[in-house]
C-alpha cells in the first residue's frame, strides 16, 4: 500500500517535470520568435551553414548535373542579401543534404542557398 506521503511526492515530481518541460519549450519558442523578428528588421545576420564544408563538392556536382540556369543580370550577392521577387529561379535541395526547407539559386554563376519564404541568401557556396 502506498502512503499519502509517497503519493504526494509522486504528484509533486510530475508537476515539477511538467513545469520544467513547459519552461524549456517556452524559452525555445521565445528565442526563435526573437531571432525571426530580428531577421525581418535586417539586424540579424545568419551565420549557419546549410551545406556542410565536406558536402560542398558533392552538392556543386549535383547542381552542375541539374544544369540550373544562372541569372546573369544580378551581381554577386552575399549572405543576408534579399533576392528580387521576379527573375530568379529557385531549385529544390535533395533531402540527403538535410535542408528540406531551403532552395538554391545560381547568381552570376555562383550557387547560393536561399530561404524561399524571405528570398534571403543564407549561404554562398564557392
Amino acid at each position: 500500500m502506498v502512503s499519502a506521503a509517497g503519493t504526494y511526492k509522486g504528484r509533486l515530481s510530475k508537476a515539477v517535470m511538467l513545469a520544467c518541460l513547459a519552461t524549456v519549450l517556452g524559452a525555445s519558442y521565445a528565442l526563435d520568435a526573437t531571432l525571426t523578428l530580428r531577421d525581418r528588421r535586417g539586424g540579424y545576420e545568419i551565420s549557419a551553414n546549410v551545406i556542410a564544408a565536406d558536402q560542398k563538392p558533392e552538392f556543386l556536382a549535383y547542381v552542375r548535373r541539374q544544369q540550373a540556369q544562372s541569372d546573369p543580370q544580378l551581381k554577386r550577392m552575399s549572405v543576408g542579401d534579399v533576392l528580387p521577387d521576379s527573375g530568379v529561379r529557385f531549385f529544390g535541395i535533395p533531402l540527403g543534404y538535410g535542408a528540406p526547407f531551403y532552395r538554391y539559386a545560381k547568381i552570376g554563376g555562383v550557387v547560393v542557398i536561399v530561404d524561399p519564404s524571405t528570398s534571403r541568401i543564407i549561404q554562398v557556396i564557392d
